[in-house]
């Protein structure tokens, strides 16, 4: 048996031990997620029938927030931003492609970033959509609802758009810059960034014209979290040494 494989059967054998020996507790509720799921989207009908009262218009904005891309293409080309998931969409579909940029300021001068933006099709997907769609009040409730926030991060980081990317490093915009990983991986770009809260969602609207190359006029530039944020908790010294004896090796 692998050195490593010897390691985590006695880290699991020990902790076996140890929850054999607390005192019996009720075992939780296993559709806790699947609740979690269904208020989640009851909410969500909830906030779309608060806005659309009309049922046909409400129709139409659903369908359109229920299709398998849509959202991701307009947020990248209406907020130059899009979540690491939607990222990835669209660059299968070849919607998007991936670019690089280099750092300017002084931290990071000449160090290489991706960035994600709209192929030739996609630019021509938004635009057809909204030639047929800019005079129905479905397509007016989804680009107002989508430009009133500058970046949206599912949980699993965001991507951003060269013009971006750019004015989010050189205003040492945070907020953003720790939630930005490269195309195709999950390596964060920007992970020991410190944070001096300098640069407000106010500071962030007030610039809209430099990251924001395809629509001005929004009248917030907030960055929101659509999902929980993960805390580790606290790790007892008993904890940490037992995580040192546990280590995966990629025979695992």
């Amino acid at each position: 048996m692998p050195v490593d494989m010897r390691y985590a059967k006695n880290y699991l054998l020990k902790k076996n031990e140890q929850v054999m020996m607390q005192e019996p507790t009720h075992s939780s509720d296993p559709s806790f997620l699947m609740r979690a799921d269904e208020s989640a989207q009851r909410a969500w009908a909830s906030s779309v029938k608060d806005t659309v009262p009309d049922p046909v218009e409400r129709e139409l904005l659903v369908g359109a927030l229920k299709h398998p891309f849509l959202r991701h293409l307009m947020e990248l080309y209406l907020n130059n931003s899009v979540t690491s998931l939607g990222a990835s969409i669209l660059l299968h579909r070849r919607l998007a492609e991936v670019h690089e940029v280099k750092g300017r300021a002084d931290w990071c001068r000449g160090y290489p970033y991706g960035t994600v933006e709209l192929t030739k099709s996609g630019k021509l997907f938004f635009k057809k959509l909204r030639d047929q769609n800019e005079d129905k009040p479905w397509f007016d409730t989804l680009l107002y609802g989508l430009t009133d926030y500058a970046c949206r991060d599912a949980g699993e980081g965001i991507c951003l758009g060269r013009e971006h990317l750019v004015s989010a490093i050189e205003n040492n915009d945070v907020a953003i810059l720790r939630r930005v990983v490269e195309p195709r991986a999950t390596d964060y770009c920007f992970p020991e960034i410190e944070s001096l809260d300098l640069f407000t969602d106010e500071a962030r609207l007030a610039t809209e014209a430099f990251w924001s190359p395809h629509f001005e006029g929004r009248r917030s530039a907030k960055v929101f979290t659509s999902t929980f944020e993960y805390s580790r908790p606290q790790w007892s010294p008993q904890d940490e040494e037992d995580a040192q004896d546990f280590r995966i090796s990629s025979d695992f």
